[in-house]
């Protein structure tokens, strides 16, 4: 053989070579590539697997659920349609008219709140809260009284002089607020003894 065709049969043989391997790489990609998507599908069916079974459980509730209701449905239709239901009537609406009355007039809601009170919280319980009541009236009375000062003492605060001085800003935030009780608030901060003050309103009311 000659020079010239054994350097042509090296050459071949390099190319082919370089082929097989460019297509060799190209079959680990190819299969690193399916390992993925595979790995990808096995995630996906485990998220349906979950949905699924959560799917199962919830259709399960919701049979439970109206299994219960036609129950309740039937046990009602059977107390409206009884014999007992049909006579007690009139005297359910003398008892609702009562809870009208008893809502309508100032005096008699505090004693039908007493009886309904009574009624789902027993003696006890109702007469603690009475008197819980009244004490916490008590003492926000006697807190009010406390904080009366005299003439004299206001003078006094209003003449102190003191070393520091900050400004105290006070926010208040505003929403169709009714204007007694906006002119209620600045009153008040106003008979502050103390002047280095300043209010701040945020309105968000409807009207701007």
């Amino acid at each position: 053989m000659s020079t010239n065709a054994q350097q042509d049969s090296k050459n071949n043989d390099h190319i082919h070579s370089e082929s097989d391997e460019e297509l060799l790489s190209q079959l680990n990609e190819t299969r690193s590539e399916i390992k993925e998507l595979n790995e990808k599908l096995m995630a996906e069916k485990k998220k349906a697997n979950v949905f699924l079974s959560m799917y199962e459980d919830s259709d399960a509730s919701n049979k439970k659920l109206q299994k219960e209701l036609s129950t309740v449905c039937f046990e009602h239709q059977q107390v409206v349609n009884s014999t007992a239901w049909k006579l007690t009537k009139p005297l359910r609406a003398v008892g609702v008219l009562i809870k009208w009355l008893f809502s309508k007039i100032p005096g008699m809601r505090k004693l039908y709140s007493l009886i309904i009170s009574i009624r789902t919280s027993g003696v006890r319980q109702t007469y603690r809260q009475i008197g819980y009541r009244f004490s916490r009236k008590h003492r926000a009375k006697s807190a009010k009284k406390s904080l009366k000062y005299t003439k004299a003492q206001i003078q006094n605060q209003r003449a102190h002089v003191f070393d520091y001085r900050p400004l105290i800003s006070i926010v208040v935030p505003l929403f169709n607020t009714p204007y007694q009780f906006l002119s209620e608030l600045v009153d008040s901060v106003k008979a502050q003894t103390y002047d280095h003050w300043e209010l701040c309103f945020a309105d968000g009311s409807d009207n701007l």
